[in-house]
This record gives structure tokens, sequence and C-alpha cells, in this order.
């Protein structure tokens, strides 16, 4: 938990960070625009294949990898020279975004499949069938 705050936190930081630094490059807002979606078609990219890797080799190793990753490449970014180079190594911090965001997605998911559980054991099922009707599985049933 704290590992995914504090890589979020210096995630967003970098995007401030490197738009001043363009600007100091001599970047216009196109340049600046495209750093920005350099580092989102990153992220688009490597999300689903980054799901995969996660299941086959843990959550544990690819968020770790994908934390390392990005603290290396955040920093590599001042030694480059060209905003062209920084939109690189946004992308880069984009596709390393994306294996922490899929390791999100996973536990997302893995509290949705709990919530008809929650539900029985701690609120009271009678209550929320009335107003959601779910249908509680056992895991043998659940999803796959």
């Amino acid at each position: 938990m704290l590992l995914s705050v504090v890589s979020g936190l210096a995630i967003g930081m970098g995007r401030i960070v490197t738009t001043f630094y363009v600007i100091g490059l001599g970047a216009g807002a196109g340049a600046i625009g495209a750093i920005g979606a350099a580092e989102a078609l990153g992220k688009m990219v490597v999300t689903v294949p980054a799901g995969f890797l996660i299941y086959r080799l843990g959550a544990r190793r690819v968020y770790s990898t994908a934390t390392i990753g990005s603290m290396l490449i955040t920093a590599l970014t001042p030694f480059m020279k060209v905003w062209a180079g920084v939109a690189l190594m946004r992308a880069l911090v984009g596709a390393t975004a994306g294996g922490m965001l899929a390791e999100a997605i996973g536990l997302k998911n893995m509290f949705i499949v709990w919530i008809p559980v929650l539900a029985f054991t701690v609120i009271g099922f009678a209550a929320i069938q009335r107003r959601w009707p779910i249908r509680v599985t056992s895991t043998a049933e659940g999803t796959s």
C-alpha cells in the first residue's frame, strides 16, 4: 500500500516536473501535449499484457519490477536534451505504470468478487437483496 502511494505520487510529480523541464528546453504546447499523450499511450499498450504477466509471474514480481523500472527511467529523464527523448522516457514510465495499473485492476476485481460475501456476512443479505439483486456463489462456482 505504501509503495503504491509513493509510486503514484512520484508519477504525478514527474508529470509536473517534466512539463517544466521541457518548457526549459524550449518545447511548445504541442510538444508538451505529445509528451502527455506518450505516457498515456505507453500505459494503454502495456496494461493488458501486464495483466497476463501478473497471472503468470505473480503480482509482487510484476509490481516490483514496474516500480523499480519507473524509478530508473525517471532518474534518466534529465539526460534527455530534446523533447522527443523526454516523450520516449514518459512513454516508458507510462508502460511501467501500466504494469502497476494492471495489478491495481486485479485487486479491484478481487474486491468485487468478495462484495456478495461481505454483503451477506457484514451488512445483512436481506437489506442488500432488496436494493441490488445479486446471487451469492461459493468459490467453487465463482469466477474463473
